[in-house]
């Protein structure tokens, strides 16, 4: 594998964007990635094994 993606937000126009309130069909008020500290910490490691 050359690489990781990670994201904590998707979007709009998918329907998944992480938003302030619930959309019209009640959802999405939630990160897809809740704890950004855990996020942090997984770009982190992989960045110091040299993962790009």
């Amino acid at each position: 594998m050359g690489g990781v993606k990670f994201f904590m937000d998707r979007t709009v126009e998918g329907g998944t964007a992480w938003l302030g309130h619930a959309d019209c069909h009640g959802q999405d008020a939630e990160a897809f990635w809740p704890d950004p500290a855990a996020y942090t910490e997984a770009v982190r490691h992989l960045h110091a094994a040299g993962v790009r």
